[in-house]
C-alpha cells in the first residue's frame, strides 16, 4: 500500500519563505533558523512550480509566525511610556490637537 503525503503549493509557503531570508539575511541562516536543509529552501525560492512537504510547510509558518510576533511586540509602545507622554505638555498639545481634527 502506497503512502500518500500531504504537499502543498510553493505559492502557499514561497512569500513567507522569502520573508524569512530577508529577516535572517542569508537562505543558509535561515534554513539553520527554520530547521529545513539549504537545498530545500533553495528549491522553494528557485522553482516557483514545485511542491512543500507537510514537515517543512509547518516549520516554515511556524518560523515566519514567531517572526511576526516578535516584530509586533518589538514595535508596540509600553501603556506606561503612553500615560508618561499624556501628561507631559506635548502629550496635551498633541491630544488637544487629535481631538479637534476629529
Amino acid at each position: 500500500m502506497t503512502r500518500l503525503r500531504t504537499t502543498h503549493s510553493n505559492a502557499s509557503v514561497r512569500p513567507r519563505a522569502e520573508a524569512l531570508v530577508d529577516h535572517h539575511g542569508s537562505i543558509r541562516a535561515t534554513a539553520e533558523a527554520v530547521g529545513v536543509s539549504y537545498d530545500t529552501l533553495a528549491r522553494i525560492l528557485r522553482f516557483p512550480n514545485t511542491t512543500v512537504q507537510e514537515r517543512t510547510y509547518q516549520a516554515i509558518t511556524r518560523a515566519h509566525a514567531n517572526m511576526r510576533r516578535a516584530q509586533k511586540r518589538r514595535d508596540t509602545v509600553a501603556d506606561a511610556v503612553v500615560a508618561d507622554f499624556a501628561t507631559t505638555p506635548e502629550g496635551r498639545a498633541f491630544i488637544a490637537e487629535c481631538r479637534g481634527a476629529a
